[in-house]
């Protein structure tokens, strides 16, 4: 067993611009999925969720979300598939849990 980084990104698809849903889901996960196979991970699981955000004014958000689960990865490619997922799906943020866990394939 070997202890490595899992990152969890939660995608929301609303755009952040008009607050409603631009990209369809199906398309956007497309989208991800691009993404996900140009940026050199070895793999990734996506999801679908559905994400309640608080904005800065208190309004709570409902909307349908992505959930993306990564093994065997550094920050950096991260952070450079969150900057392009927010420039392709028009977001303000990527939520990122990062955790160490273990991890083996059998």
């Amino acid at each position: 067993m070997k202890k490595i980084k899992k990152h969890v990104l939660f995608v929301g698809l609303f755009d952040k611009d008009t607050k409603s849903q631009k990209i369809g889901s199906l398309a956007a996960r497309d989208v991800l999925q691009n993404i996900l196979l140009s940026s050199g991970l070895d793999g990734a699981t996506l999801s679908d969720a559905v994400g309640i955000y608080k904005h800065d004014s208190g309004e709570f958000v409902i909307e349908p979300s992505i959930r993306i689960e990564i093994l065997f990865s550094t920050d950096s490619q991260i952070r450079k598939i969150c900057d392009q997922i927010k420039i392709a799906l028009n977001q303000e943020s990527i939520a990122v849990e990062s955790q160490i866990t273990d991890s083996r394939l059998y």
